[in-house]
């Protein structure tokens, strides 16, 4: 018999959608971790998230797209921050703090640790608290009359001493003395109806031309208005008129900003005394000059300015040295001026120069000269942030292996 044939069976095979690998997984993790750091504005910490993808792809497109887009918005960052940071000093030289205050609390806000930036901001405070102090004084409550009455004792009543005898003459005594005042007053009421008498036309003249010479422009003026047109000495005195005119003319000029050159000559001179004493150079330096102006400086002043002008020559002379990239040469400069005096235009300068001669050795994988130079930025400044991430990288790969993560971290180091 033969067997019945066996229908085919086909077999279904079932297909599961292929798993995400892991590293893909990964590098997603990263993409998106380096996002929310971007959307908070933390571009440098999103730059170096997505610098980790390349350990894992070293071709990644996405990662090096957005590490640019990264870095473009931190290059605008950047001029923002220059921008907000030369209107702040031209508001502060022109006596506006509380406008740079804002300005300089508006660069704090992009970047918490400049320089500049916090040390203006710190010297216009203190600047606000000495104004304070008189105001408060003034503020205090003032002792009221019904204070300090409880205070003062009571006069002690003094016994009435015995009737003395009457004496006949001292009532005939008080009797002439009230006829005397009496008289007296009479005549001098008598002067007074009658007034002084009008000095004539060439007193007037003469009076007028005593003032005139000891400046008294305004006395001058009015006695020589009393002189009548008939006057022989009427045409003089016209002719003095006229010059007092023209003088007191002469000295309204003499009005800065709606108000006397004098005072705001004194204005002027506190600010750059202030600032000198502040180690604030370039602000006494802009002020003095302002001053001087106006009229000369006292010896001391001139003391003071010129020491100013000495220190900022140095100091600009270095600054060309670091614009140029010649670090040392700029360090060389700065830091005996910085060491004796605190100037705080050589600190600014000085951490810069630093800074950039440590990322620079650092490019150059010259780990222990890069340190050394790191290490100088925070000692001048210890909250420098960048600074210390800089040292902490040194300290981890002076004895590890050169590794992926460390070429990156070079090629996307910025200088200041």
């Amino acid at each position: 018999e033969v067997p019945p044939l066996e229908e085919p069976i086909e077999s279904f095979q079932i297909t599961e959608k292929p798993s995400v690998p892991a590293q893909s997984e990964r590098v997603q993790a990263l993409l998106n971790e380096g996002n929310r750091s971007f959307q908070l504005g933390e571009y440098q910490e999103a730059i170096d998230i997505w610098s980790r993808i390349f350990l894992i792809d070293m071709n990644n497109e996405e990662a090096s797209k957005r590490i640019e887009e990264a870095k473009q918005k931190i290059a605008e960052e950047e001029r923002k921050i220059e921008e907000l940071y030369n209107m702040a000093l031209s508001l502060l030289h022109q006596g506006k703090k509380e406008e740079a205050k804002k300005h300089f609390i508006d660069i704090l806000a992009i970047e918490p640790h400049h320089i500049g930036a916090r040390n203006y901001l710190k010297q216009l405070e203190e600047e606000e608290k000495i104004e304070e102090e008189p105001k408060v004084k003034m503020e205090e409550k003032p002792v009221t009359l019904e204070e300090i009455l409880p205070e003062i004792p009571k006069k002690e009543e003094v016994p009435k001493a015995p009737p003395k005898k009457k004496n006949i003459l001292l009532p005939l005594g008080i009797a002439i003395f009230i006829i005397l005042v009496l008289v007296g007053g009479w005549f001098l009421m008598e002067g007074k109806s009658k007034g002084p008498k009008p000095l004539s036309p060439d007193l007037l003249l003469l009076k007028a031309e005593g003032l005139l010479s000891q400046g008294k422009l305004e006395e001058a003026l009015q006695e020589l208005l009393q002189i009548r047109p008939e006057a022989k000495e009427y045409q003089k005195a016209l002719g003095l008129i006229d010059k007092i005119k023209k003088e007191m003319a002469s000295k309204n000029k003499e009005i800065i900003d709606g108000r006397p050159a004098g005072v705001v000559f004194e204005e002027y001179r506190s600010k750059a005394y202030n600032a000198y004493k502040q180690k604030d150079y370039a602000t006494a330096e802009e002020y003095y000059k302002k001053a001087q102006e106006i009229k000369p400086l006292s010896f001391e002043d001139k003391s003071f300015y010129e020491d100013v002008q000495k220190i900022l020559n140095q100091v600009n002379s270095a600054k060309n040295y670091a614009t140029s990239g010649n670090y040392e040469q700029a360090i060389s400069i700065l830091k005996p001026i910085y060491e004796e005096e605190k100037i705080l235009q050589a600190k600014e300068l000085l951490v810069l120069s630093n800074y950039n001669l440590g990322v620079q050795k650092l490019k150059e994988e010259n780990l222990e000269e890069a340190y050394k130079y790191f290490r100088e930025v925070i000692r001048i400044e210890p909250q420098d942030e960048e600074a210390l991430k800089n040292i902490k990288f040194i300290e981890r790969y002076r004895e590890a292996r050169k590794d992926l993560l460390y070429q990156i971290y070079l090629k996307y180091l910025p200088s200041r």
